[in-house]
Parts: structure tokens; sequence; C-alpha cells
């Protein structure tokens, strides 16, 4: 079996993405199997080392990082059909929490023996991108208004290697910003044309402490949708502190709903709310999304 290792020297802490790889490189050898291990240097990289790949080039793709390195590997392999097989080392580790994914080279390498495959959804999304209509999947979360603001702002200062540190001066600058209002259309019925707020969700965790989608699952051929209306930046706040009693979904301004299509529309088109995808500012709103069923297949152990 040809695996291509693709891991994120600075996920994680403390080296220990490259010690994990090294390991799993090791072990997987040792079973006979043909590695190639690629480090990324930059965002991007593992995005464009996937899609130079053949389809046929490499059995299954092993992933040592975080949500934003596994999700470059998606965009990368998706229309390829090429097995995924997280290996979670970074913060968050969204999806890769949710399926069971590993840590341990011997689980890992007996999963990819017994081909344990299991296929989840896979959500497309088309958004603007500086004026630019751009396509990419995704298959944890992503979300408009607040949090989307925190990480574009983040994004452009470069302090996300600071870990919480660097996020605080951006979640201050997003508090005293304008909150902008855009419609929300699912299965082609329009459900709010003022909401402030939103999250898409394919498995219930939304990292940190904080479950928002919390009906969510990556097998049941839908997306689960928190939203809420007239939410100001102080507000979330509030929101957010019910996240953590569990108590969120009863705010009189929030609203959960579950669909196969979704459409966001501005409603000034100088006011476009950003757009992030596991965790990254990728663009801004006209958005629409769409559930690709079992449309992914990952490669974990099984579940006892």
């Amino acid at each position: 079996m040809k695996i291509l290792l693709i891991v994120n020297p600075i996920s994680g802490s403390r080296g220990i993405a490259m010690k994990e790889a090294e390991a799993l490189r090791k072990i997987l050898e040792e079973s006979g199997n043909s590695v190639e291990m690629f480090k990324t240097q930059k965002r991007g990289d593992a995005l464009q080392r996937t899609q130079e790949s053949d389809a046929n080039e490499f059995s299954a793709v092993c992933v040592v990082g975080g949500d934003g390195t596994l999700n470059e590997v998606i965009n990368g392999v998706a229309e390829k059909r090429i097995p995924i097989v997280p290996v979670p080392v970074g913060l968050s580790n969204v999806l890769a929490k949710e399926v069971g994914a590993s840590c341990e080279p011997t689980k890992i390498a007996e999963s990819l023996k017994a081909k344990n495959i299991i296929k989840i959804d896979l959500f497309e999304v088309e958004f603007l991108d500086k004026d630019t209509k751009k396509k990419r999947f995704f298959a944890a979360m992503a979300g408009v208004g607040f949090d989307a603001d925190v990480v574009s702002r983040i994004t452009s200062s470069r302090k996300r290697n600071l870990g919480f540190a660097g996020y605080v001066p951006s979640i201050a600058k997003s508090m005293l910003s304008r909150s902008r209002m855009f419609s929300i259309i699912a299965d082609g019925r329009i459900v709010s044309n003022k909401a402030t707020y939103l999250v898409v969700g394919n498995v219930p965790y939304y990292g940190g402490p904080f479950y928002i989608t919390t009906e969510a699952s990556p097998t049941s051929g839908y997306m689960d949708v928190v939203y809420g209306e007239g939410l100001s930046s102080f507000s979330i706040i509030k929101f957010y502190a019910g996240v953590l009693l569990g108590t969120h979904l009863r705010h009189r301004r929030v609203r959960y709903i579950r669909c196969k299509r979704l459409e966001l529309m501005p409603q000034k088109e100088e006011e476009t709310p950003p757009l992030h995808i596991d965790g990254e500012a990728v663009g801004t709103i006209p958005v629409s999304v769409r559930v690709i069923p079992k449309g992914l297949s990952l490669i974990v152990p099984k579940r006892t």
C-alpha cells in the first residue's frame, strides 16, 4: 500500500506533530507499506500537494495536524475519492474527535490494514473572495458573523500562533464593530431576513469547550444550522455563555434548523459578512452550501 503522510510541523506543541509523524512512518514501513512524507511550510501547502496527486497514486492520505491542515487535504482529494486518515495533534481537532480518530501509530496501522473505511457527509460551499466566486469543501463546520470576523481579523494580523492571547485584540475589535444582517434561505424557503450570526455544523463540536449544533451527525444527510437574529456583538458573548451552560438554544433570538441546501445573501451589497470554514477565513457572502451525502471516506479505528 502506498501512503501519503502529510504533516504540519507546527501543529500542536513541543514538536509533537513531527514525533507522531516519524513514529507513524516507522510502523507503516515496518508493516510493508511505501510511505511518502510531506512537511507543510505554509498555509496552502497541503492543498497543493494533494491536488497534484493522481487519483490512483496513493491508497490513503494520513494527515498529522489540526483542523486547517485536514480541511486542505479534504479539498485536495474530495473529488478523487482517496480515503483520509486523520491523525489529530492540533488544538481543536473537531472532526477527528467526532469520528474517533487516533494518535496511536499501532491503531492507525491496523485500521489501514483492515481498510476500516467510514463514509461521512461532505459539504460543498460557494462564496465570494474579493469579488471572485470560489468553491470549497468542508466536513466539520463553517460560520458567518462574529466568529468569522474574529478569524478574519486575526488572519490579517498574523497573530494566530500566539494562541488565545493572539485572539484577544481581534475579539475586542469585533465586539466594537456593527453587526451586518443577511438573509437565510433553507431548501428554497426564506427563514430569516435579519440574521447576524450563523453556524453550519456537520458535528456537534465547534472547538474549545463549545458544542453549538448539538444534534448534528456526520452521517445524517443534513446540515445543522444555528443562527441568531438581531444579535449584537455583545449579545454573542452572552450567547457563548449559554453554549457553555448548554442553554444557548433557549435564547429568544436563536433558531435551530436542518436542511440540505442553504443560501446566505447580504441585506446590503456594501455590507458583506465574512465567512470562515473550519476556522479559516476564506471570503464573504453571498454563500451557498449543499450536502453531499457520504461524500467523504475516512479510515479510523473501529470503535469498541
